[in-house]
């Protein structure tokens, strides 16, 4: 067959998956062999694992292939040879966490192949309706959601805990990445799991060396591991990751050994092809695989090389039939990785606006920092990095510690912008509200905001970040619609900060929610601003004397929707319609108000959950009844923004018939 599928605006070939009849008759002479010749059928199995992986992450053009293949000997290993009948209940089996949630598609393709939902699912990764980006629950075999970094092993020590008081005999292991160990939850639930004496909780570390695309020694490791371990109290174990045989002696030496245990499983991110493995000594920033997906002659050698690795016939016959009807492809440069709409050039997202007023402020402001929690390349920080490394401070995947450093810098005499995404500034909250108590300069950026963020589901994408930073009190919100109004933010920021200096009086911090996305096409220039605070445009200036709609947004694609939406306009048969885009969720001139009470139909545009969003928020401030256009429950990810859009029923035809109903 010559199957085609559209992802990400680019139609391309159905990749090629190894299938149930293949794989069971393989689990079948897996079950029934034994010694070394079992540890060969489990050693084809994971080259199946890694093919099934990989068709997952081409389907969806998007992904985490490092992770994914570094993991797939110790994920076989657990599910093959002892963690039990994976089709039973958690609670009749032994449990599986995976604390490093970017390996998602790696288990999901080992569930597949142990009959939990069809293999042709894989294909669905990252799609709306299918398998989510991060391990959720909600996918037949999966034993808890995986969450932002650093919780895996805290669950695990309380499955352990309760099914000990409860006498179940089943074992819980867990595995995280050895860039994980920088979280602190780790390191207090390692010290946990020493204190309780857990003997049926088995952590394992994926030891690669590498956490996104840089050594972790140049962001921050122990040189000694074992030592760290061993000195809290626990027996630690070590093998080479990618040997099954290794990894099954050593995690039965460890579950039988008596004592709490770790396993430190030595591997190479991205194994399982030439083209994929990165070595240890990685230099910094090209660790290329660890997001990277494959284009259509990359991926073509990639899986050549894995079928040839499963030694079978059967499944060279069935790709090479494969290979017959898929001959004429699109250009290779069509099928490499790509955002889903093209974009020009010089189309910028608000945080793109954002780090250029970064660069150019840290260039004059000798006490600027930058502070980045691992995401330098995601949040666009590169360039700060390269350029003023004695002020660019990565902490890496410690959101807390980052918090408090620039609280310090604070003390210390200086200014600080906090990096991450605006979902993993929930880590910090407690330091968060430490820093607005007193009344310190510092810019917590949350990148990554709002609904246009869609790719990695419901533990990634951030529609509570107003609402949690509002509540800790003592912050000013914004959210810049233009990258213009971003950069110009951070200046008035900065200057207002040197200004307390001067003046020897408190600052109030700001949150400033960023988007990833750019806007395909410019917003119109309004009919009147009052700058960095709002906007006004019309939008229906030919409406019936009835009244005035009134639509307010701070996101700046919404804003978008409603000012290019075909039906809103010109139509003498509704009321009059104005669009409000505002920045500040302060409102310090009242304009917000004036203008939603003046209107008879006020509509709040938001990517937020309605708890402390903008429109609770402005319906208790105006003190007015209003609609509201906006997202009421988590989801998991989508290919495209207007696939999560249409999740939430958040589409231009939605909003007209919102407009109109009013």
């Amino acid at each position: 067959m010559n199957d085609m599928h559209v992802t990400t605006g680019v139609e391309i070939p159905t990749p090629f998956l190894v299938g149930r009849p293949l794989l069971g008759r393989l689990l079948d002479a897996l079950g029934y062999s034994t010694g070394d010749c079992r540890y060969g059928f489990l050693e084809k199995l994971c080259a199946i694992h890694r093919i099934n992986t990989l068709a997952g992450l081409f389907s969806a053009r998007h992904g985490w292939l490092g992770a994914s293949f570094s993991a797939m000997e110790i994920l076989a290993v657990l599910y093959h040879l002892h963690a039990g009948d994976a089709t039973l209940p958690t609670a009749r089996r032994d449990a599986v966490i995976l604390s490093k949630g970017h390996a998602a598609i790696a288990q999901y393709a080992i569930l597949a192949a142990c009959g939990l939902f069809p293999i042709e699912k894989l294909l669905s990764y990252k799609a709306a309706g299918g398998l989510p980006a991060h391990c959720d629950r909600m996918v037949p075999g999966v034993d808890t959601d995986s969450g932002s970094l650093g919780q895996g092993l805290s669950k695990a020590i309380g499955l352990s805990a309760a099914r000990r008081r409860a006498g179940i005999p089943h074992r819980c292991f867990v595995l995280f990445g050895d860039g994980e160990l920088q979280e602190g939850q780790v390191f207090e639930s390692l010290l946990t799991h020493a204190r309780l004496g857990l003997t049926n909780c088995v952590p394992i570390i994926d030891r690669n060396y590498l956490q996104s695309d840089s050594r972790c020694e140049e962001i921050k490791d122990a040189r000694d591991w074992n030592g760290v371990l061993t000195g809290i109290g626990l027996r630690v174990f070590r093998c080479d990751g990618h040997s099954v045989k290794a990894l099954d002696q050593t995690l039965c030496a460890a579950t039988g050994c008596g004592q709490p245990a770790v396993v430190i499983a030595e591997t190479v991110k991205g194994y399982g092809t030439s083209l994929t493995g990165m070595p240890p000594q990685t230099a910094r920033r090209q660790g290329v695989w660890h997001g990277r997906i494959p284009d259509w002659r990359e991926y073509l050698a990639m899986t050549s090389e894995l079928v040839e690795r499963t030694g079978d016939s059967d499944i060279s016959t069935s790709f090479s039939s494969w290979r017959r009807d898929h001959t004429v492809m699109p250009a290779a440069s069509m099928l490499a990785a790509a955002p889903a709409t093209p974009l020009s050039p010089p189309s910028r997202s608000t945080a793109d606006g954002f780090v250029a007023g970064l660069l150019d402020s840290m260039g004059r402001q000798k006490m600027l920092f930058a502070l980045d929690a691992d995401l330098e390349k995601s949040c666009r920080l590169t360039e700060v990095a390269v350029r003023f490394p004695e002020r660019f401070i990565e902490v890496g995947i410690s959101e807390q510690d980052m918090t408090s450093i620039a609280a310090g810098l604070a003390l210390g005499g200086g200014v600080s912008v906090v990096n991450t995404y605006a979902s993993f500034h929930k880590r910090a909250l407690d330091q968060l509200f430490a820093i607005a108590a007193e009344g310190l300069p510092v810019i917590v950026a949350g990148h990554y905001a709002g609904l246009d963020y869609h790719t990695d589901g419901k533990s990634h994408q951030s529609l509570n970040d107003i609402g949690l930073i509002r509540a800790l009190g003592g912050f000013d919100v914004y959210e810049p619609v233009t990258p213009e109004d971003a950069e110009n933010l951070l200046a008035v920021l900065l200057e207002r900060y040197e200004a307390d200096r001067a003046a020897h009086r408190r600052s109030v911090p700001a949150y400033v929610r960023l988007h990833r996305t750019p806007l395909r096409d410019q917003l119109p220039g309004p009919v009147e601003e009052q700058p960095l605070r709002w906007r006004r445009w019309c939008v229906n200036s030919a409406g019936n004397d009835l009244g005035l709609t009134r639509l307010f947004s701070s996101d700046p694609h919404l804003l978008a929707m409603a000012l290019s939406e075909s039906s809103l306009q010109a139509d003498p048969a509704w009321a009059k319609i104005e669009v409000i885009g505002f920045m500040d969720h302060s409102d310090p001139d009242g304009g917000l108000v004036r203008f939603a009470r003046s209107a008879r139909h006020v509509i709040v545009m938001e990517s937020h959950l309605p708890a402390g969003g903008p429109s609770e928020w402005l319906a208790a401030r105006a003190g007015i009844g209003i609609t509201r256009f906006g997202p009421t429950r988590l989801t998991g990810s989508t290919r495209s923004f207007a696939e999560m859009l249409s999740a939430h029923g958040m589409t231009p035809h939605a909003l007209a018939g919102l407009v109109k109903a009013g």
